[in-house]
């Protein structure tokens, strides 16, 4: 008698799982989530789960429609019955399973508050200045500016900063009059937030005599910038530095592996990043009293964390016969 071994038939089963994506909403609105799943060979079950527990059917906060999607009907950030937090969706059969990356519910806010609002302020013509505004929103706000009751233009001397506040590189005698920033939420289209007025006063320069008797070392701004950026690739970002003294400070940027000054500006725009745009750039603010240096360090990522497509192969085994015996003989 001899026992032989059949060769088991093996069948791959390929699941291909995109993660869900990040949502921001409008208290109250509706949400939805979805897992965009294809299955080769076989069939798979969708389990989604809420902050790492899986959601229950029978719970009306919400619904698993039949492509797979998870529907809010209603987003709270009440305590009790919130919704926010992190949603998975777990891929799975009978061999095995694949867990999606966590994507964010948030719901968006808009501070009543400003934290930080124009001031009247008095400069002398041809100095920079920089008018503060800051609220907290989520997502991030888009700011206007304002003078007069008209809405500044983007121009070489108007330069709005990340934080909200507005440079303005070299002021002008028609410069002089009351400044309002206003915030806006991308998500709360009808719930802009706008500052009070802070009026700018610009002044004549002094005589040259006097000029030459106030003379001072540059000193850098306060923007209210990261001196660490990081961007996606393929992204344009833009560097950030401004200086005030007398005389008014040549302002220059150099990065570190490359001794020529790429711009002599208050800002340095870099389109479309790359790995060889990364590395440090230095600010330089110079006149005849002094020197003065501040480092930005540009960094870059691919931005994969973000929206991945995640694979995974189930082998299932179909066994026909585990022996054979043959009689011998």
């Amino acid at each position: 008698e001899e026992r032989r071994a059949i060769p088991n038939q093996v069948q791959r089963l390929s699941v291909e799982l995109k993660d869900p994506e990040d949502v921001i909403v409008a208290k109250s609105q509706s949400a939805s989530l979805a897992c965009a799943i294809q299955a080769t060979n076989g069939n798979v079950d969708l389990v989604w789960l809420y902050n790492g527990s899986k959601i229950p059917l029978n719970d009306s906060r919400w619904e698993l429609l039949d492509n797979g999607t998870l529907y809010i009907p209603k987003v709270t950030g009440k305590r009790l019955d919130s919704v926010e937090g992190f949603y998975q969706c777990l891929v799975k059969n009978s061999v095995g399973s694949l867990l999606s990356s966590a994507a964010k519910l948030s719901v968006a806010t808009l501070s009543k508050e400003f934290q930080e609002q124009p001031t009247n302020v008095t400069v002398q013509e041809g100095r920079p200045v920089v008018l503060p505004c800051k609220i907290h929103s989520y997502p991030s706000g888009i700011v206007t500016w304002a003078l007069n009751n008209q809405t500044l233009p983007q121009t070489a001397r108007y330069v709005p900063l990340p934080s909200g506040a507005l440079l303005i590189t070299s002021t002008h005698s028609s410069d002089t009059g009351p400044y309002r920033c206003s915030v806006e939420n991308p998500i709360l289209k009808n719930k802009a937030r706008e500052s009070v007025a802070g009026w700018l006063k610009v002044t004549p320069r002094p005589p040259q005599a006097s000029n030459d008797f106030a003379a001072t070392p540059p000193v850098f701004l306060p923007l209210g910038i990261r001196l660490n950026i990081t961007a996606l690739v393929g992204e344009d970002v833009k560097l950030y530095c401004t200086a005030d003294g007398w005389p008014l400070p040549t302002i220059y940027w150099i990065k570190e592996t490359s001794p020529s000054p790429l711009r002599n500006s208050s800002f340095l725009t870099l389109w479309k990043v790359t790995a060889e745009t990364t590395g440090k750039y230095t600010c330089i603010a110079k006149n005849r009293l002094g020197l003065i240096k501040q480092v930005l360090v540009l960094g870059c990522t691919t931005g994969t964390t973000l929206t991945k497509v995640g694979r995974v192969y189930f082998t299932l085994v179909l066994v026909w016969s585990i022996f054979l015996v043959v009689l011998m003989e």
